[in-house]
């Protein structure tokens, strides 16, 4: 474990739905230290912390959701000292040892590799919710809060590149974005409601099943490549 440099940052805003899924995660990941900056949560949330023992700060909620969330990686980049942060959503639930092995990956990885992402959709964004990064670098991006429109994640991923670094993503793993996987169930009873023809991906689907089903491509995939390896090395 690599509790001494590593910080993880967890954001809440009216989280009690999942945020005690999260925590058990959390604490699977072994005894990092946490850091939580709550959005002026109006559900129980405070309580749910409260009953974990787990300190907090606040700062005012507004109704610009994108001036909420970069105001609060903001506020976790001043927070943290450590070497490394972890960037955690409070619907996104880590799979075991995670945070041990996106380290141990990015210790492999080449100079200018400062970030290994969590991966929780089978896209290619660098989703900030589950997010390893090297702290130096995080502190040295600068949100524009009143920009609506640019997320928070692609702020990010730019501030990252323009000093010459880029992230990668931890193969094999992936986590669970309850969230996401809530509002996808959404989209797709709106648009049978609405009689709308359904593309596939909006599909009900289970995530845990879709995870199973992702893990077991990528270890076919692994498989293949080492059969490619060996047949190199025979040529």
């Amino acid at each position: 474990m690599y509790s001494d440099k590593i910080t993880i940052a967890l954001g809440t805003y009216n989280s009690s739905k999942w945020l005690s899924e999260t925590l058990k995660s959390v604490k699977q990941q072994g005894n990092y230290p946490l850091i939580v900056i709550d959005n002026s949560s109006t559900d129980n949330t405070p309580d749910i912390l409260k009953s974990h023992n787990i300190p907090f700060t606040t700062f005012p909620h507004t109704d610009k959701r994108r001036y909420n969330i970069k105001t609060l990686r903001t506020l976790q980049n001043q927070a943290v000292n450590t070497e490394y942060m972890l960037f955690l959503d409070s619907d996104v639930v880590l799979p075991e040892n995670a945070i041990n092995k996106a380290y141990e990956y990015l210790s492999t990885q080449s100079p200018d590799v400062v970030g290994v992402a969590i991966r929780y959709s089978t896209g290619n964004h660098y989703a900030q919710g589950s997010l390893l990064v090297k702290t130096e670098y995080a502190k040295k991006v600068v949100y524009d809060v009143d920009n609506e429109i640019v997320c928070s994640c692609t702020e990010l991923q730019k501030g990252i590149e323009s000093q010459g670094k880029r992230f990668v993503f931890l193969p094999d793993l992936m986590a669970i974005h309850k969230g996401r996987a809530e509002a996808m169930n959404k989209k797709e009873i709106v648009r049978k409601s609405s009689g709308d023809f359904v593309v596939p991906i909006y599909q009900v689907f289970n995530y845990d099943s879709l995870r199973k089903e992702c893990l077991e491509l990528q270890k076919e995939l692994a498989e293949k490549q080492d059969i490619l390896r060996k047949i190199e090395v025979m040529l």
